[in-house]
């Protein structure tokens, strides 16, 4: 569903830049929405990780390493809970004021792989069909 609003929400713009600028907007204005936060910080979070996604995914053409990062995100978040032996119940609490600034200290993660991304992709942009997908995968597992 992600890719499809994305691409549904970037046909209603003329322009490829405008287009690319409201798929996102609007791609992850509801990722965030569909996380049931009430909390300034948790939505920052949300919103943040969404455009990172959406970059990535417009960039490399594909789904693959947003789906990846989501689960990594999804899956050291809950390994460290259990760990920790965080109660659940709290850890997921979604509600306002349950979160502060320091939710927003993984941000840099994502940026940092946004860059990365950005920077291997250089050259050829972004992806326009799957060919060009097939080939920048291609590319990405011969590093």
């Amino acid at each position: 569903m992600p890719v499809a609003l994305f691409r549904v929400a970037g046909g209603w713009a003329r322009g490829a830049r405008a287009g690319l600028a409201l798929g996102i907007v609007v791609s992850s204005v509801v990722f965030a929405i569909v996380h049931l936060s009430s909390d300034v910080w948790l939505n920052a979070w949300y919103l943040v990780f969404a455009v990172g996604l959406s970059l990535i995914t417009w960039r490399t053409g594909g789904l693959e390493i947003a789906i990846v990062l989501h689960a990594m995100f999804n899956t050291v978040n809950f390994v460290f809970d259990i760990a920790l032996r965080v109660d659940i119940g709290t850890a997921y609490d979604r509600s306002a004021g349950v979160a502060s600034v320091e939710t927003l200290a993984p941000m840099a993660i994502i940026v940092i792989t946004v860059a990365v991304v950005w920077v291997r992709t250089r050259g050829a942009g972004a992806a326009r069909t799957p060919a060009d997908a097939e080939a920048r995968v291609e590319a990405l597992r011969a590093v």
